[in-house]
């Protein structure tokens, strides 16, 4: 039950330091490459290798919009009552 309650702790506090986050605008052509990184692709597997999953490419595609735009990708929360292309995240350190 302490478990319970320290990661509650965590998951509210996390959520309360909104004031760090600062709203970001996509452009077209950004959210059309994210929400193309998203899609499933067919493939077959050779070699016993697969290709990297929707959520592999997703979270790298976030962390290439990271570091052109300057904020941290595993941060971004979207904005209640805007678009797709609207989204907060953390800026890096020494940007604006």
């Amino acid at each position: 039950m302490q478990g319970n309650r320290e990661n509650l702790y965590q998951r509210v506090k996390g959520d309360s330091e909104m004031s760090e986050r600062k709203e970001y605008e996509l452009t077209d052509e950004q959210l059309k490459d994210l929400l193309g990184a998203c899609k499933p692709v067919p493939y077959m597997v050779v070699g016993g290798v697969s290709p990297r999953s929707p959520q592999e490419n997703a979270n790298a595609a976030w962390a290439s919009l990271g570091n052109e735009l300057g904020f941290k990708p595993m941060t971004v929360r979207p904005v209640p009552g805007k678009g797709q292309k609207y989204f907060m995240a953390e800026p890096v350190e020494g940007s604006v």
